[in-house]
């Protein structure tokens, strides 16, 4: 399906989504089950190549009165989808948590942990998919292990046969949730520049 090493993860609806080789259903499925959203935790969600690291940035000053700390911003704010490969486990990581929890993720709608409890804050942002297909076929070409041709690449970026799916299966559902939800912030990485 892919030209490049992925593994297959349940979308939620029957069907299965490419993601990074690191991430497995297994630790999907401990995410799931094992995760608490708490009431004020802010999720920072993109689909990738979509100013998640600028985002994220952003929001950890915001919350922190404009001081980035001593911490790692990886450690500020954690990826969700690799919570359940932290030393020790999922429990143990959040357990160190302290203030105010913020994450980041690439996670479609359907797998957000609690997401349908009405718990916490979701910062999403979309970026034009050309300009995301271009910046995912350099990424992947520079990291992913993926050596093919830009019109190959696009073909499979249209057919969402990349990581993390299609994109306009990602971004579709978050729109619409934003309109519904008050908890969701739907920003454009257009506006934001």
């Amino acid at each position: 399906m892919s030209a490049y090493p992925v593994t297959f993860v349940s979308d939620g609806k029957g069907g299965q989504i490419p993601f990074p080789p690191f991430i497995s259903q297994q630790e999907m499925d401990i995410l799931a089950n094992g995760f608490v959203t708490q009431d004020d935790d802010v999720f920072v969600v993109t689909y990738p190549r979509s100013g998640t690291t600028w985002t994220e940035q952003i929001v950890h000053l915001i919350l922190n009165q404009g001081e980035q700390g001593e911490q790692f911003l990886t450690d500020a704010a954690p990826w969700l989808e690799t919570l359940p490969n932290r030393p020790n486990g999922i429990n143990a990581h959040m357990q160190k948590l302290r203030g105010r929890r913020l994450f980041t993720s690439h996670l479609p709608i359907a797998l957000m942990p609690d997401f349908t409890a009405g718990k916490g804050n979701y910062i999403y942002v979309a970026r034009n998919p050309k300009d995301v297909a271009v910046s995912c076929y350099h990424h992947v070409r520079s990291y992913g292990g993926y050596d093919g041709a830009w019109d190959e690449y696009f073909n499979l970026f249209r057919q969402g046969q990349v990581m993390y799916g299609s994109y306009f299966d990602h971004v579709l559902p978050w729109w619409q949730a934003s309109h519904k939800a008050k908890n969701i912030l739907f920003l454009k990485y257009e506006d934001m520049k």
